[in-house]
């Protein structure tokens, strides 16, 4: 159980890090300020937000899959397990 809730806050914790940070971008290079549109009472989203938190739920997800299934599956090292017949 312990390892569920690391595995869900640290994937939290990357999607929140990739929402502000893709937010941030576009915010400083395009003029986009998506997470003010997003913070208004009674705003919809938009293509911009829509495309920044998809960006950053599978920034997250894969980010949170491979360490996952490094730390936690049991043929986590499946490179090493197949030697050098994988570059042929």
């Amino acid at each position: 159980m312990a390892s569920i809730t690391l595995v869900r806050t640290v994937s939290f914790s990357i999607y929140q890090r990739s929402k502000y940070a893709y937010s941030d971008w576009l915010k400083r290079n395009c003029g986009i300020d998506v997470m003010g549109h997003l913070s208004k009472k009674g705003s919809y989203p938009n293509f911009w937000s829509v495309a920044t938190i998809g960006a950053a739920g599978a920034t997250a997800g894969s980010c949170i899959t491979v360490i996952a299934c490094e730390h936690m599956c049991p043929y986590s090292r499946g490179w090493e397990l197949l030697g050098d017949e994988w570059l042929t």
